[in-house]
């Protein structure tokens, strides 16, 4: 992910020697790989958990028929949660990403048409989806 990228290089340019990683019981280990292999002290701990609801949300059965026109995913964890429902492949949405991360879940997933926004901004979200290459 280049987002662990960049944020590996940055703490690896501070000359850093030791670093406090609060995380997921999911995590990726981009980042903690990173920094780790270059001798930087990494205390990781999960402070958090993320896990996908038992009974099938609401907005699957408008998403399966056809009536919802963008699936908005912000994470990878969320593309495996709504790939736990639906196949990725009977999604006609356009599916928006906010990140490489979660653009490579929802490739490896299957989702059809995928889009990733320039940022996380609501205004970037709009632009992505009205731009006339979405159409």
């Amino acid at each position: 992910d280049s987002n662990a990228g960049a944020l590996s290089t940055a703490i690896l340019k501070h000359m850093t020697k030791q670093v406090i990683l609060p995380a997921s019981n999911i995590a990726m280990k981009t980042l903690q790989d990173a920094v780790v292999t270059s001798g930087v002290e990494l205390i990781t701990e999960v402070v958090y958990t993320t896990e996908t609801v038992p009974n099938v949300p609401l907005s699957i059965s408008a998403l399966k028929q056809g009536e919802i026109d963008v699936l908005v995913l912000r994470s990878p964890s969320a593309a495996r949660a709504v790939a736990n429902f639906i196949s990725p492949k009977d999604v006609l949405a356009l599916v928006l990403v906010t990140g490489n991360a979660t653009l490579e879940q929802t490739r490896k997933l299957g989702f059809p048409r995928v889009a990733m926004t320039s940022e996380t901004t609501p205004d970037s979200l709009v632009a992505t989806v009205t731009s006339p290459n979405m159409n």
